[in-house]
């Protein structure tokens, strides 16, 4: 069995804090501007091969960890992690249901648009050339009165998806916490 690839991610932070919360921006600081650590983590798992595993290190000033800082550190990322994908497979949920409910109303309205088409299609009175214009525009309107839930279910999943699975790789990734070298 194939071993997947372990993938570091180091992390320098002046306050554990600031792993969740980005710090204020100093533009008199050496130091560039970033956002959370979180929103850091977040990049690198999303820009790196699926079948990589993670390591997460990080890099605090000495005096402020604490011997159990580990252990809450990993206890308050898991909580994160468990909670975006909660909260993504709510969004997913409703985003189901809103295609559903735009499947019935599509289908209704398609099948009256092909009604019409076909019952003008059926008019000996009218002109050819109107019976295949209004048909035809019929048929494209029936289409597009579809376009919404194709599109919801086939595309507009995929974020939530990948939220979930941006997540639960940060959960499942070890963590270190070490001080600045």
């Amino acid at each position: 069995m194939k071993t997947s690839p372990l993938h570091e991610i180091k992390l320098h932070l002046n306050d554990i804090h600031h792993l969740f919360v980005a710090p204020e921006f100093d533009a008199f600081s050496d130091q560039p501007f970033y956002g959370s650590g979180l929103d850091e983590i977040i990049k690198e798992v999303k820009n790196t091969n699926r079948r990589s595993e993670f390591k997460i290190s990080l890099f605090l000033p000495a005096g402020s960890i604490a011997p159990e800082l580990t252990g809450k550190t990993r206890l308050a990322l898991d909580r994160y992690c468990t909670h975006m994908v909660e909260e993504s497979r709510r969004e997913t949920a409703l985003l189901r249901w809103e295609g559903f409910e735009a499947l019935q109303t599509g289908l209704v309205f398609m099948a009256i648009c092909l009604s019409i088409s076909l019952y003008i299609s059926k008019q000996a009175w009218i002109p050819e050339l109107i019976q295949t214009f209004i048909g035809q525009g019929l048929s494209v309107v029936a289409w597009v009165s579809m376009w919404k839930p194709i599109d919801i279910f086939l595309y507009q999943w995929w974020p939530h998806w990948h939220t979930r699975f941006v997540f639960q790789k940060i959960k499942r990734a070890e963590l270190v916490v070490l001080p600045v070298e």
